[in-house]
């Protein structure tokens, strides 16, 4: 296989196909496979493709239906199968999913992969994303958006259950050999916490370790941070480790890969607090309850020297954004606090490699 700026791509070839009750099509252009990175066993997928196959891989840290709309754009074909983990009415793509509550966000590329083919193929060798009443409602409004004949499964995909379609892009060795599955899986025991949570928020650590913060409503509204060790989810510190209850809970690393959570803290006037691990309990970094009024909304990011950042909606000015950073003892706004025009709603904030700051 040769190697292209879009990921991995197979040399081109003339595409000769048929289905159960369609008539064969014949088509200068190229079969084309798009491959979710995140598929398991994805090396011996690729190493098993049938000559002539064009394979592409998505960045997983860029949209994937964007990535696919721009691939088309430059390698149009009428057989595209897509390669990815899948549920009842949806599949995993690139940094987020194509599924029943957001196919209408993404219609205007949907409607643009075969607007210039007469006929078309769209094969979704993904896990149960046509079972259930989800998935059925999935097919029909993403065949209407596409207007391609659609060949998806109700079943697991994958471990030597394939649609019928898989023999024209791979090997029988490698559909005979490949063990995983299509699907996604739980991570260690479903329903972890110790009652409701409400307010999660999951981030991978440096090393690959999910983290996942929460207000425990069994636990009076306050914080708790878990992480997976590989067979099961433990507590990271003592559960409930806030002052009061809390909301709009945020979990990050920095650069030493060390967790940080933010919260609102009613424990605090309802001010937003900010602590971090030390290895064996969570302290507080600066004075809890640091924002000079009330607050709704939250984010935490650090830049590469490990410098803090946290915006906020800011009732003090008028429900408008302040970001602050953390100067090793006091939280000090950064720029004008309260500096957009008129009063936000969420925000989310970045910072780029050469600290930068971006708030949307």
């Amino acid at each position: 296989m040769s190697t292209s700026s879009t990921l991995l791509k197979a040399d081109s070839y003339t595409c000769s196909r048929s289905t159960p009750g369609q008539t064969a099509i014949t088509s200068p252009q190229p079969q084309v496979v798009i491959f979710d990175s995140q598929v398991d066993d994805l090396a011996q997928l690729l190493s098993g493709l049938l000559p002539d196959i064009r394979a592409y891989v998505l960045d997983p840290m860029q949209d994937g239906i964007e990535q696919i709309t721009e691939i088309l754009q430059q390698q149009s074909t009428m057989a595209l199968t897509i390669v990815a983990h899948g549920f009842p009415g949806g599949l995993q793509l690139g940094a987020g999913t194509l599924e029943l509550n957001n196919l209408p966000s993404y219609s205007r590329y949907l409607q643009s992969w075969f607007s210039t083919l007469p006929t078309a193929q769209l094969t979704l060798l993904s896990c149960n994303v046509a079972a259930g009443d989800a998935g059925s409602e999935f097919v029909e409004q993403l065949y209407h958006l596409t207007q391609a004949q659609i060949t998806s499964a109700d079943y697991a995909i994958g471990n030597g259950q394939w649609l019928p379609n898989a023999a024209e892009i791979f090997t029988v060795g490698t559909l005979a050999n490949y063990r995983s599955t299509l699907n996604w899986s739980l991570v260690g025991l479903g329903g972890f916490s110790e009652g409701v949570p409400d307010g999660s928020d999951l981030e991978i650590d440096r090393n690959g370790t999910p983290y996942v913060v929460y207000k425990d409503l069994a636990n009076s509204e306050l914080i708790n941070v878990k992480k997976f060790d590989g067979s099961a989810w433990v507590n990271v510190g003592a559960p409930g480790f806030s002052a009061g209850s809390v909301s709009f809970t945020d979990l990050e690393f920095d650069h030493n890969n060390t967790p940080y959570v933010v919260f609102k803290d009613a424990g605090n006037n309802s001010r937003a607090t900010v602590m971090t691990f030390n290895g064996t309990s969570w302290v507080n970094v600066g004075q809890p309850g640091f924002s000079v009024g009330g607050l709704k909304d939250l984010d935490l990011a650090f830049d590469n020297n490990g410098n803090a950042y946290v915006a906020y909606t800011d009732r003090s000015q008028n429900s408008k954004a302040t970001v602050v950073t953390f100067n090793g003892t006091d939280w000090v706004p950064v720029g004008q606090a309260g500096f957009s025009t008129a009063e936000v709603e969420t925000s989310d904030l970045k910072v780029d490699s050469n600290g930068t700051l971006y708030i949307a």
